[in-house]
């Protein structure tokens, strides 16, 4: 009985719809799409995945409204325009949250993925040393 209810749980959490934020009404077909590579990795991976945590307007107005607790975004649709993120790009050792600019154009779908610099640390080892948030159209 516990392993369906966890089943039924986690197929309702998969079917979730995406947010949508369209302050002006803008017809749907014209909506600029943004999805992160955050539901694609589990977190014991040494590859990064990447959650949105806010995103502010041109007028750096919060537009996710969502408090440290709420569920992390990794799917929204919006109105072409130039918005500020703040994403979690994590694995299962460190986690970074970088901010970034992004002028999204309308109709288009985008991924925002978390691009890792390797430094070194004072033993010479290599080590993730810097996370950028990057942008591309799919």
């Amino acid at each position: 009985m516990k392993n369906f209810i966890l089943v039924s749980v986690l197929a309702l959490v998969g079917c979730a719809t995406p947010q949508v934020y369209n302050p002006t009404n803008t017809p749907n077909q014209e909506l600029s799409n943004v999805r992160t590579s955050g539901g694609e990795q589990l977190f014991l991976t040494e590859k990064y995945s990447a959650f949105i945590l806010y995103i502010y307007d041109e007028n750096k107005n919060e537009i996710t409204k969502r408090n440290a607790l709420s569920n992390q975004i990794n799917d929204i649709s919006l109105p072409a325009g130039e918005y500020r993120f703040q994403v979690s790009c994590q694995n299962k050792w460190y986690e970074g949250t970088p901010l970034a600019f992004f002028k999204l154009e309308p109709s288009k779908q985008y991924e925002i993925y978390c691009d890792i610099t390797k430094g070194s640390n004072f033993l010479g080892m290599s080590v993730d040393s810097k996370v950028q948030l990057k942008i591309k159209e799919i």
